[in-house]
């Protein structure tokens, strides 16, 4: 959790057992991005991050 970008997005993260983390989103930014969503339309609501691409590992995903 300390890899993680300082972001006003995310108000707190925490691991939650062998595999799972809790990212709490804060209420601030989604509150602001809905002001946006009805004041500018739907396009404006995505944030614009400086990541162009990221991994994600299904490494056993449950096909059941």
């Amino acid at each position: 959790m300390l890899n993680l970008p300082t972001s006003d997005m995310i108000e707190s993260c925490s691991i939650a057992g062998p595999g799972f983390i809790n990212v709490k989103l804060s209420t601030q930014w989604i509150a602001k991005r809905i002001q946006n969503m009805l004041t500018d339309g739907i396009g404006t609501w995505a944030p614009r991050l400086s990541v162009k691409r990221a991994i994600v590992d299904f490494s056993s995903p449950n096909i059941a």
